[in-house]
This record gives structure tokens, sequence and C-alpha cells, in this order.
């Protein structure tokens, strides 16, 4: 999820107020599933680290990102995932670029590179029949 700003990051903690490790019963939280190194830990991981335990999460548990999302308007959620689509777009035109610089046209990668062209086109396929309005996602 890339969470606009009505909802939080998902580099941010992903609690819901109902711990169940705040006693030392549980050593995983019955609340967003994250483990007590995890909870004590959570500061200090990166931001990288603390989205990929978020979409780890985010699978078995209600997380916070992932309630607020579900909460969000159509309209917010249309935004979201056309920012998100822009985002995709974007690394795969980055390492299509990085491909071509290190690599040239090896044929090499060839086949990798041409993947790459379809994803992007299939993208922008999907930016275009995204619903621009309320209306239209009805």
């Amino acid at each position: 999820m890339n969470i606009l700003s009505d909802v939080v990051s998902l580099s941010q903690n992903p609690c819901t107020g109902v711990c169940s490790t705040t006693y030392g019963t549980d050593e995983q939280c019955a609340g967003c599933g994250r483990t007590l190194e995890e909870i004590r830990d959570w500061n200090s991981y990166s931001d990288l680290q603390k989205k990929l335990i978020n979409i780890d999460l985010a699978v078995k548990y209600d997380i916070r990102q992932k309630k607020e999302y579900n909460n969000m308007s159509v309209n917010s959620k249309i935004q979201d995932i056309n920012g998100r689509l822009i985002t995709a777009q974007a690394l795969i035109e980055m390492v299509g670029a990085d491909m071509l610089e290190h690599f040239g046209k090896d044929p090499i990668i060839k086949e990798t590179y041409e993947s790459l062209v379809e994803a992007r086109n299939k993208v922008l396929e999907a930016k275009d029949s995204l619903p621009i309005a309320l209306e239209d996602a009805s």
C-alpha cells in the first residue's frame, strides 16, 4: 500500500491499540502481529525494514494501516491506487534505464528488458482504466 496523507505510512507503527504482549503473556501481539523484538526495536529499524514487516503482517493481521485504508473514501482509494501505479511505472522505468546503462543492448538481458517494457505498458493501461471520480467508480 502506498498510503496517502489521510492514512498513515507503511513505515509507521502498525499498532492497533489491542496489545497482548503488554503483560508478557504473548510472544506475538494479537492486535498487530509484531513479535516482542519487533515492538521493542521498532524505532531502530529503517523505513524499508518497517515497510517489509508491515507488508508481511498485513497478510494475517488488520494492522492500523490496513484498517485506515479500508475506511478511506472511494475517491481516496482511487488516488492511492493511481499513486501506486505511478510508483510502479517509475520503478520499472528506472530499472530499465539502469539495465540499458550497465548492459547496453546485450542479448542476454533482452528478454528481461522486454518483460519490463511489457510490464510498464500494462501499468499504463491500468492507469488509463482507473476511474477518475466517484461517479465513475460505481
